[in-house]
């Protein structure tokens, strides 16, 4: 059953992670295992995301404060015509030139996103069922 997208539902309203971990330099990982079928989960991966990196900064600290969230699906149901078990997904910048119109008017800021890497968040889904029990390399096991 698919809940409407709503930020009124209550179960939109908080962040629950199955477990949330932290590494050696600050970064944190978010596993979310989720059994049953939802077509959204992407949009509550999102959400979780930016609820995470919003919980973990104070009034006091200052925005270069914030850490890279890496946030891991494991899905336990097949998920549209999709074959393989492994996704990842991350944000790009990426400078808009002649050569790759766009859409867009935005003025040069003269900013750079060389740090991006560092800060934005970065998905992985993993389809459970998709793996076939047949450990071939480290990522099967």
């Amino acid at each position: 059953m698919n809940l409407p997208v709503t930020k009124n539902l209550k179960e939109l309203k908080s962040s629950i992670a199955d477990l949330v971990v932290e590494d050696d330099t600050g970064n944190k990982y978010i596993v979310e295992i989720d059994r049953s079928y939802t077509s959204l989960f992407l949009h509550k991966a999102c959400f979780n995301s930016s609820r995470l990196i919003v919980d973990y900064i104070s009034s006091n600290d200052d925005y270069s404060t914030i850490k890279k969230i890496i946030h891991i699906n494991l899905l336990y149901f097949p998920f549209g015509n999709i074959k393989a078990p492994l996704h990842y997904g991350k944000t790009v910048f990426h400078e808009i030139d002649k050569s790759h119109p766009q859409n867009l008017h935005i003025a040069d800021l003269g900013m750079r996103f060389f740090d991006a890497h560092n800060i934005l968040p970065e998905y992985f889904v993993i389809l459970v069922p998709l793996f076939n029990d047949v450990i071939k390399n480290e990522l099967d096991e």
